[in-house]
């Protein structure tokens, strides 16, 4: 069985407000979520590939000198 985190616990591991997930989920952005008996839940997979997905490959400057 997956492993759930409440919105609370879902926030403290994006790093997030609860509120800013209430909007994404009303946005229709952010990681899935899963409605269950009136609460709201995140799969602690589901979380895993929305960080790997929002991840930015860092840029490389090059400094050209005379």
């Amino acid at each position: 069985m997956p492993e759930f985190y409440t919105e609370t616990e879902a926030a403290e591991v994006l790093r997030v407000h609860p509120g800013t997930l209430a909007n994404w989920r009303w946005l229709s952005k952010g990681p899935a979520f899963y409605r269950l008996e009136g609460k709201i839940l995140y799969s602690k997979k589901d979380l895993t590939r929305y960080i790997s997905g929002i991840r930015c490959a860092a840029r490389v400057q090059h400094i050209v000198t005379a």
